[in-house]
C-alpha cells in the first residue's frame, strides 16, 4: 500500500486492483513461508537458519508474485513490483535485526527435550541393512523416526515407526527417477523432518536434495561397498549435504568425515 501511494503521488499513476493485489500477495507469502518453515520452532532457534529461511522465502515470493504481476498488471507495472519487493526486503531485514533482542526469549520458549523428527532413507539391500545398523544412534525411544525404502514388505523390520515405500530407481531409468524423486519430496514436504539421514542411493540422494531446498539438516553416509572412492551419489551429496561420512579412513578429507565402520562388530 505504501508503494502504491508513493507511485501514484510522485511517479506514474498505476491502475491496479489494490485489494486483489494485496490478497494475492498475502496468499503467496503464506505459501512461501510455509514452504521453508520460516516461523517454525526449528527455524527460530538458530540465527543463521532464520536468515537462510528468510532469503529462501523472499526469493520464492518474488518469483511467484512477479509472475502474477506480469500476467495481471502488465509490463508497465514491473518497476512498481521491484520497488514493492525492495520495500519487503528492507522491512524483513529490519524485523530480523529487531528479533535479535528477543532471541533468548524465543529460544527459552522452545522445549529442548521435545522429540526430534528424524527421517531415515535407504534403497533396499546393503544400503537398507546399513541404515538399520544405525538405529541405536537414532534414539528411537525418545525421537520420532520415519523410514523410507523401496520395498513395501520390509515395513515389519521397523515396526512401531512410520514407513513409506517409494519407487526404486537408478540413472538408467529416467522415468523411475522422476517417480522416486517426486515421492520422496512429497513425503519430506508433508512430514517436515528436522534431520534427514541416508546411506544411499537414489532415494537418499533425492532426500538430501529436498532437505537442502527446504533448509533441513542432512547427513549422507556413503556405503561400505565404496572402498576405492565415493559413490556417484556421494559425490553429488558432497555438494549439498550438511555432513558426508565415509566408512573408509583413506577416503576421508576435510569435507568427508570418517567415524568408523557401520558393519564392524
Amino acid at each position: 500500500m505504501v508503494c502504491y501511494y508513493l507511485f501514484n503521488k510522485y511517479f506514474t499513476p498505476i491502475h491496479i486492483n489494490l485489494y486483489r493485489c494485496i490478497s494475492v500477495s498475502i496468499i503467496i507469502w503464506l505459501l512461501s513461508t510455509s514452504l521453508f518453515g520460516l516461523y517454525s520452532e526449528q527455524t527460530i532457534v538458530s540465527k543463521g537458519v532464520v536468515y537462510r529461511s528468510t532469503w529462501r522465502s523472499l526469493t520464492a515470493y518474488l518469483s511467484f508474485f512477479l509472475v502474477y504481476g506480469l500476467i495481471d498488471m502488465g509490463l508497465e507495472s514491473f518497476v512498481f513490483l521491484l520497488a514493492f519487493y525492495v520495500t519487503l526486503i528492507v522491512c524483513f531485514l529490519m524485523s530480523r535485526m529487531i528479533s535479535k533482542f528477543f532471541e533468548n526469549y524465543l529460544v527459552s520458549k522452545i522445549d529442548n527435550e521435545k522429540k526430534v523428527n528424524v527421517l531415515a532413507i535407504a534403497s533396499i539391500g546393503g544400503h537398507w541393512i546399513q541404515l538399520l545398523r544405525l538405529m541405536p544412534l537414532f534414539n528411537v525411544s525418545t525421537n520420532d523416526v520415519t523410514f523410507i525404502s523401496t520395498w513395501a514388505n520390509v515395513e515389519k523390520m521397523v515396526d512401531g515407526h512410520r514407513y513409506y515405500a517409494v519407487p526404486d530407481a537408478n540413472r538408467h531409468n529416467k522415468f523411475n527417477l522422476l517417480r522416486c524423486g517426486f515421492a520422496v519430496f512429497s513425503i519430506i514436504f508433508s512430514s517436515r523432518p528436522q534431520v534427514i539421514i541416508t546411506t544411499g542411493a537414489a532415494p537418499g540422494l533425492f532426500g538430501i536434495l529436498a532437505g537442502r531446498i527446504l533448509g533441513i539438516k542432512t547427513v549422507w553416509i556413503d556405503s561400505i561397498a565404496n572402498v576405492e572412492k565415493l559413490s556417484l551419489s556421494g559425490h553429488i551429496a558432497l555438494k549439498v549435504a550438511d555432513r558426508v561420512y565415509t566408512q573408509w579412513e583413506h577416503l576421508s578429507n576435510r569435507k568427508v568425515v570418517f567415524a568408523g565402520n557401520i558393519l564392524e562388530e
